[in-house]
């Protein structure tokens, strides 16, 4: 903000401020969704629960602890050794581990997921120190073998509610759900949805040290009625740049689109979705009708290209979280609005379906609100309706028993796009990638990798 009274040089160019004072808007809140665990519901109050026993445990779990860390310092590790399965009881898992702790190094790593994998472990958790081994563990575990991976810094074992955290993360990684939405459940018999996540990131200033120059590219769907499990595809292309703004629509969305149709189609008894919902992330206003003409095109024909008279209903949104508007509650010693907060009028567009929505509760500062653009919609959302399903997807990100900041299929996809950047550090070659797409192992790609 830019307090203009004081300033005399920005007076002699004529700038002032009329009011300083914050604009007064209507909001309203929205209803809180039931989730629905291992036999039992409740109402998630305020974007925060209690965990319980998980709605859908994985079966036997067979794991094995290894160290990545310098020296013989082995003591975090035998904790968690103990420690994680009686965790795992506790949601319904039942987890075998492995009895003594495997030590490996970065050189070491096709060995140790060798002879892991004889042994029939499932899962792998890596104790590290830094962060070097990260990329390397990745991408041994997930493009070159069907054994999972679980990463947690030797210093975090020591931190409470650790090994409940990382329970909430494998149950899901390896095809289990934790809870389920149940307002995300109630549609008609006959409607099939399937809901898109999709995001790109680019390099970074320091990227190229670590051989990082092309843009990543993840799009993730849903392949589970309830919404709660996803599938995503992973691309690297070329970083264009037009002016001083970097072009974010994704290349071949077109082959993406049809083969996430696909792969839904093979989950749900081969029945393609009626609706699909489309978040965007990343996108600037700038480049809207860019990425509706190059994108949602690409989609349609992939949709006319599976099945001549397969046309499902598309509804395109994206979602920003950079800009500049924060809520305050009027008359409230309480600096962030309840989680459900929603505004559609007076600071929205006035001809655009646009809104905003503060779907967590704020832990440290002011909750930013994300801003979303209904660019295109041909399965005639109400506006209520629309916001109140986008207040429920917050609540089925999978890492953590909280409302997030937008939907869960936007984070999957932002999740899929860094694992991706991080399969490419210190790789000299380019044999993981085929026809610009990432090689993930068959073992894994239809399971949450990402998380």
């Amino acid at each position: 903000m830019l307090c203009c009274r004081s300033n005399s040089l920005a007076s002699k160019f004529g700038l002032g401020m009329r009011n300083l004072n914050p604009i007064k808007v209507g909001a309203r809140v929205l209803p809180q969704p039931s989730a629905c665990f291992d036999g039992w519901s409740m109402k998630l109050d305020r974007g925060s629960w209690y965990q319980g026993p998980f709605h859908k445990p994985v079966p036997f779990l067979r794991c094995a602890v290894i160290v990545m860390v310098p020296g013989d310092d082995t003591t975090n590790a035998k904790k968690l050794l103990k420690a994680l399965p009686q965790a795992a009881r506790r949601f319904g898992v039942q987890m075998v581990m492995r009895r003594e702790v495997v030590k490996s190094s970065i050189a070491n790593l096709p060995k140790t997921f060798e002879d892991l994998q004889k042994e029939g472990v499932k899962l792998a958790i890596f104790v590290l120190t830094g962060t070097n081994e990260y990329p390397h563990i990745k991408r041994q575990g997930e493009l070159h073998s069907s054994m999972f991976t679980q990463c947690v810094k030797d210093g975090t074992i020591r931190k409470p509610n650790v090994c409940n955290n990382l329970m909430l993360k494998i149950n899901a990684k390896l095809g289990g759900i934790n809870w389920v939405v149940e307002d995300l459940c109630r549609r008609r018999s006959d409607e099939l949805l399937m809901v898109v996540g999709a995001d790109v990131t680019h390099p970074g200033p320091n990227s190229a040290r670590y051989g990082l120059k092309k843009s990543v590219a993840a799009v993730v769907a849903s392949i589970s009625c309830d919404l709660m499990r996803y599938v995503a595809i992973v691309r690297q292309q070329d970083q264009i740049r037009e002016g001083k703004s970097t072009r974010e629509d994704i290349d071949g969305m077109e082959g993406i689109f049809s083969d996430l149709l696909k792969t839904f189609a093979k989950h749900n008894n081969d029945r393609l979705p009626t609706k699909v919902i489309v978040y965007r992330d990343g996108v600037s206003e700038g480049q809207f009708n860019r990425i509706l003409d190059i994108e949602l095109s690409a989609m349609q024909r992939a949709c006319s290209n599976l099945r001549p008279d397969y046309e499902p209903g598309i509804t395109f949104i994206v979602v920003q979280k950079r800009h500049h508007i924060r809520f305050n509650p009027v008359g409230s010693r309480a600096k962030n609005v309840l989680p459900g907060t929603v505004v559609d009028a007076q600071i929205t567009h006035h001809r655009e379906f646009d809104f905003y929505l503060c779907s967590h509760e704020g832990i440290q500062g002011t909750s930013k609100p994300a801003h979303y653009h209904v660019l295109y919609d041909d399965n005639d959302w109400q506006s209520d309706d629309l916001q109140q399903f986008t207040y429920y997807l917050c609540h089925a990100y999978m890492r953590c028993c909280r409302s997030v900041s937008y939907p869960a299929p936007t984070y999957y996809s932002h999740l899929a796009a860094f694992r991706a950047r991080n399969w490419l550090k210190f790789v000299e070659n380019e044999t993981i990638i085929r026809d610009n797409r990432f090689t993930i192992h068959p073992g894994q790609q239809d399971q949450m990798f990402f998380l």
